[in-house]
């Protein structure tokens, strides 16, 4: 086994904790800048992972909830126009691969945070129905 595969798990995974500080105190209503720097800490962090595991990697690796460069280099060769832009453009699925993780990582994070808020109140709704009074 690789060392660096879970060393980056575990980046990627910090990244995700440290975008989600704060809740569920902090709700949804975290107003624009704050939701642009929970998902860009997520984002950025996630990228990071990605592009540490590119590095030091065989160049084909990713991380487990992305794609690899090699599926973006195969996948898209079949459109003549993408084609002649992915030949004329070295190392193009590198920056789409990181791309992708970082977009990845931001809605990881969107969904946790959102799923974080939304616990609370349909845990207390299901106890009210079940008729619990007291925790």
């Amino acid at each position: 086994m690789r060392p660096w595969l879970p060393l980056t798990g575990l980046l990627a995974g910090a990244g995700l904790s440290l975008a989600l500080y704060g809740q569920p105190r902090a709700g949804r209503k975290l107003g624009l800048w704050g939701w642009f720097l929970r998902l860009g800490t997520a984002g950025l962090v996630g990228a990071l992972a990605q592009a540490i595991l590119f590095w030091i990697g065989s160049g084909y690796e990713a991380t487990s909830f992305t794609l690899d460069a090699n599926f973006y280099a195969q996948s898209y060769r079949r459109y003549d126009a993408i084609r002649r832009w992915m030949d004329a453009t070295p190392g193009w699925e590198t920056v789409v691969m990181v791309a992708d993780t970082a977009l990845a990582s931001a809605v990881l994070a969107g969904g946790m945070t959102l799923g974080l808020t939304a616990a609370p109140r349909w845990l207390a709704r299901w106890r009210k129905m079940v008729g619990e009074t007291d925790v």
